[in-house]
């Protein structure tokens, strides 16, 4: 098996041992950045056994980076899109146009209080992404990414929890400032929420998914932030790939979204090299 993850770059030219027979092919969205409310993650698109994808094409490629309005995906030799994941929306959330035999959304950024909303995490193979907390007193927490659970709401002013992955990961935790979540096979934990009572009140980071392999898979939304003794309450960056930003205060420093990325995954023809299995990272 061969697996080749794109990480940018405009074009991607298909392998002399390309066979689409069970190939796959999969995108997911860059996340949206957080304002006062959180960013939403990014969506998912997949196909399976491409008929439009042949030897020595030269396919289009866009990778969406964090923040933007540009959608990943491939298109064939005639210009129709053959996958695609949605972008997320910049502090809220929108409806996504995913494209592929399999769809999933990613998670809406939550709402904003004193503090910001969680990021909401990125779609993935599995399920959707889950949505950020929203914020009353302190950060809301991340939501997860690709399942899992959503982003805790915080209801007073310390920070909450970011959301766990499907196999119980645990999310980032409330803290000083919040810790970051983390990855598994399922997908990432979102980062946990700032505390609004505390010099540092700025969210977590979400994590990095780990679906494909140890460093590419959906990303977490970071936490809100959150703090009214210091400028220092960041809102936590969204995790790769896909992650929405923690949203924070307005005139302090909102998360970032996690960049896209596409995986494409195919046994290698008889004609090509004996079957093998490995990774190429092309970025």
């Amino acid at each position: 098996m061969t697996r080749i993850f794109l990480t940018s770059g405009s074009s991607w030219t298909v392998p002399s041992d390309w066979q689409s027979s069970g190939a796959t092919i999969e995108c997911i969205g860059p996340g949206g950045n957080g304002a006062q409310n959180g960013g939403q993650g990014g969506g998912y698109g997949k196909v399976t056994s491409p008929s439009n994808v042949n030897i020595g094409d030269n396919l289009v490629v866009q990778i969406g980076t964090g923040g933007s309005t540009n959608a990943t995906f491939l298109k064939d030799n005639t210009g129709t899109i053959i996958a695609k994941g949605d972008y997320g929306a910049s502090g809220g959330s929108r409806t996504q146009s995913n494209v592929g035999g399999v769809t999933h959304s990613g998670g809406a950024g939550g709402n904003p209080g004193f503090g910001g909303g969680g990021g909401g995490g990125a779609a993935g193979p599995n399920a959707d992404g889950k949505a950020g907390g929203s914020a009353s007193g302190g950060g809301g927490g991340g939501g997860a990414s690709d399942g899992g659970s959503v982003g805790s709401n915080s209801t007073a002013s310390p920070g909450v929890n970011g959301g766990a992955t499907a196999l119980a990961l645990a999310g980032g935790t409330a803290g000083h400032p919040a810790g970051s979540g983390s990855g598994d096979s399922s997908g990432a934990s979102g980062g946990g929420g700032g505390d609004a009572f505390n010099a540092n009140g700025s969210g977590g980071a979400g994590g990095a998914g780990k679906e494909w392999d140890a460093t590419h898979g959906t990303g977490a939304g970071g936490g809100g932030g959150s703090s009214i003794d210091s400028t220092s309450s960041s809102g936590g960056n969204g995790g790769l790939y896909g992650g929405g930003g923690g949203g924070a205060p307005s005139g302090r420093t909102q998360g970032s979204g996690g960049q896209g990325l596409i995986v494409i995954t195919y046994t290698p023809g008889s004609s090509g090299p004996s079957p093998r299995s490995f990774a190429i990272v092309i970025g």
